[in-house]
């Protein structure tokens, strides 16, 4: 089977001729200014290259599906996001929890808003303040200390985080309140 050249592409060569025949006419009757006359040849065979450059990336492009890779891409996240909305936030936790293992800063960022929110929404429950210390430390025992709001920010946020153990007495207290 024969391959038929692309209209642009025998435009392109007709112009390159024309652009060569136009060049030599202008050398051979000897133009004031050689240079000028070879500039714009210059010129043309390069617009005519770009021409021919495109017309080819646009051909290959095509050939290759690349708006049908697009639209899977698109149908891939629409098939994320009919996801339960419980199984991804369980699998985003999950992830910010080990990330909270290995370093304080990954726990500080990921893990302890959460647990802020959920120590927060519990001891309100019970009639008390995050801002009431004292009463917040005896209802979280040890785990007050995870999400106490007055606590330091880490100095090197790249130092071991909190071990799961420990944020899992954590959230045991929490269940056990009302």
């Amino acid at each position: 089977m024969t391959r038929r050249p692309n209209r642009a592409v025998i435009w392109a060569v007709a112009l390159a001729a024309l652009g060569t025949a136009g060049l030599g006419l202008a050398l051979g009757l000897g133009l004031p200014d050689p240079g000028t006359a070879e500039r714009s040849f210059a010129g043309l065979i390069g617009l005519l290259g770009c021409m021919v450059a495109f017309r080819w990336l646009r051909g290959t492009t095509d050939k290759r599906g690349v708006g049908t890779r697009a639209i899977a891409v698109d149908a891939g996240r629409d098939a994320l996001s009919t996801e339960a909305p419980a199984v991804a936030a369980s699998k985003d936790l999950a992830r910010a929890l080990d990330l909270g293992v290995e370093t304080i800063g990954a726990f500080t960022q990921m893990v302890l808003p959460r647990l802020k929110v959920l120590a927060a929404t519990k001891l309100a429950n019970t009639g008390c303040s995050p801002d009431d210390r004292d009463r917040a430390s005896e209802l979280l025992g040890d785990g007050w200390s995870l999400v106490d709001p007055a606590a330091p920010r880490p100095a090197d946020r790249m130092s071991p985080g909190v071990s799961l153990a420990r944020v899992a007495r954590l959230v045991e207290t929490l269940e056990k309140m009302p």
